[in-house]
């Protein structure tokens, strides 16, 4: 009797302790949801495309930072509306420089020139159903935001260290899915080798002990 009564004055003085861990687990800060789309509010970014340039698809969703908005001429087709060579006389004359003026150090001219990378064909006439795109060295049409595809042709080892991690920057962590940096947010496409740079604090010697010291 006297148990019994106990029993029924706990059960009327608080919750049970299911109700206390019920509770706890509702007031508990909730887990962090892994999204299957990165959010990343200050980049764009869109899905690796890998149907040009021979790239093979990573093992893991890839997402690479778009470049078209950074573009300070484009659409080309606002100005390529006339043949190449009438354009930059036309330029010449008028002393309004846009890109004419761009050294190509990417190669030799035997083995690039602008008509490489670009859809501008060789009488010098821009085609205006693609002269917004980039062009692949088996004439397939690349959007300005994949042109990793186009780097990929040629330097399929650093791509590959470029997907693995090893080459470039990712943006917003290491874990599924991925965002990566364009090849063009590092390398100036027209001139992509970079300059020597040296550390800003050299090395400490420890040829006399820990530190350098004597």
């Amino acid at each position: 009797m006297v148990m019994t009564a106990c029993a029924e004055r706990a059960q009327i003085e608080g919750p049970s302790v299911e109700e206390r861990l019920k509770e706890a687990e509702q007031q508990a800060m909730p887990m962090p949801q892994v999204s299957s789309r990165p959010f990343l509010e200050f980049e764009q970014y869109r899905l690796l495309q890998t149907a040009a340039g021979g790239i093979e698809a990573p093992p893991v969703e890839t997402y690479v930072l778009t470049r078209v908005e950074d573009l300070t001429a484009y659409p080309c087709s606002t100005c390529h509306v006339k043949p190449l060579d009438e354009l930059q006389a036309e330029s010449e004359a008028e002393g309004q420089f846009q890109h004419w003026e761009i050294t190509l150090n990417h190669g030799d001219q035997t083995t690039m020139t602008c008509e490489t990378c670009h859809n501008v064909n060789a009488e010098g006439e821009a085609d205006s159903t693609t002269v917004d795109t980039l062009r692949t060295l088996t004439g397939e049409v690349v959007e300005f935001d994949a042109s990793y595809q186009q780097c990929a042709q040629c330097h399929a080892s650093a791509v590959e260290e470029w997907l693995g991690g090893a080459h470039g920057k990712r943006v917003g962590g290491w874990a599924e899915p991925r965002v990566l940096q364009n090849c063009a947010d590092c390398h100036n496409p027209h001139d992509p080798r970079w300059d020597v740079r040296w550390p800003a604090v050299p090395p400490k010697d420890f040829s006399r002990g820990r530190g350098g010291g004597p």
